[in-house]
């Protein structure tokens, strides 16, 4: 047993979740008898299932997780250079798994100043993760969240502190911006961890029958223990009376290192003065991905507000056998 710094949680070194990304060829199917009755592996036949088998038979988590914030990119961390069109890891950081370029193309576009539209393409959302070898052992040390800038010929993450520092160049408005980004980051959740998986809930503004209004982004992340590949699926959840429901039927698995070129809908009657508010611009769509219709078990434990380590352990059987449907 070890206790993990990053989550407090205590641990058994037993595998809790393995998984293969498909590289066009026979990959492994997780035989799942209903949520929480995970079979054995076996071989399945050829197909495109990318997040392939979520398995195991984890023992118990001794402590429940108490959500915590999502850690912060270290400014100056270089997610893009020119010379290098695709992300290279960092020195604290093996994976890219979201990188957001947003632009306000939907609604009531006349509404936006180009003031306000400029810097809405300046800076740019960013996961990242870190997956380290321990022993013989792959594991998830942490994931992360930030916002980026072009600077030069190379895109950079950057917070207000740093700016000017690394040569982004701002205006009083602009420095506005840029903090209150980076204030939104707070709202940010890790609502589960252990060493191979993580659940994230990010609040959102989305836009849903005719109107922006707040929901939650859910994210779940994971790396095989085996070969230290990760995967990662998002969801779309809203509160209602005080609990969690499914706003989308799918369960949607991202492509590693995934750019989403997120449309923004405008809604001019969340402006006062031309001022944008908190509702002003919401997401059309979650990331674009291969869905997984979630059915009802897994509809019911993806909803969860907290987790128990039951709860936890009762998810990742569950998306197991939403993701592997044969």
């Amino acid at each position: 047993m070890f206790r993990n710094p990053q989550t407090d949680f205590t641990l058994s070194r037993t595998e809790l979740i393995r998984h293969r990304i498909l590289d066009v060829g026979v990959f492994i199917l997780a035989t799942v008898v209903g949520c929480g009755q995970p079979g054995l592996l076996a071989q399945g036949e050829k197909g495109d299932n990318p997040s392939n088998a979520l398995v195991s038979n984890p023992k118990p988590l001794v402590v429940p997780f108490k959500p915590i914030g999502l850690d912060r990119i270290q400014p100056g961390t270089v997610i893009f250079d020119e010379n290098k069109p695709d992300f290279a890891g960092s020195p604290n950081y093996s994976n890219l798994l979201l990188f957001v370029r947003g632009s306000l193309t939907a609604g009531d576009v006349s509404a936006v100043t180009s003031t306000t539209k400029y810097y809405a393409d300046l800076f740019n959302l960013v996961y990242l993760a870190n997956v380290r070898k321990v022993g013989a052992k792959f594991e998830l040390e942490k994931v992360s969240v930030g916002f980026s800038s072009k600077i030069g010929k190379r895109d950079i993450v950057v917070n207000s502190a740093s700016a000017k520092e690394l040569g982004l160049r701002l205006s009083f408005i602009g420095e506005q911006v840029l903090s209150g980004n980076e204030s939104a980051l707070n709202d940010i959740k890790v609502v589960a961890k252990n060493s191979t998986m993580a659940l994230i809930d990010a609040p959102t503004a989305f836009h849903h029958e005719g109107k922006n209004q707040m929901m939650l982004v859910r994210f779940f992340v994971w790396v095989s223990e085996e070969d230290g590949r990760m995967g990662n699926a998002v969801w779309l959840l809203k509160e209602q009376r005080k609990t969690l429901e499914f706003v989308q039927p799918d369960i949607v698995y991202l492509p590693p290192n995934m750019i989403e070129d997120r449309i923004m809908y405008v809604d001019k009657n969340q402006f006062t003065l031309g001022i944008p508010g908190k509702l002003s611009f919401g997401l059309v769509s979650l990331p674009k991905g291969k869905p997984y219709n979630a059915k009802g078990p897994t509809r019911k434990v993806g909803a969860e507000t907290s987790f128990t380590p039951e709860t936890f352990e009762e998810l990742f059987k569950c998306l197991a056998e939403t993701m592997n449907p044969n």
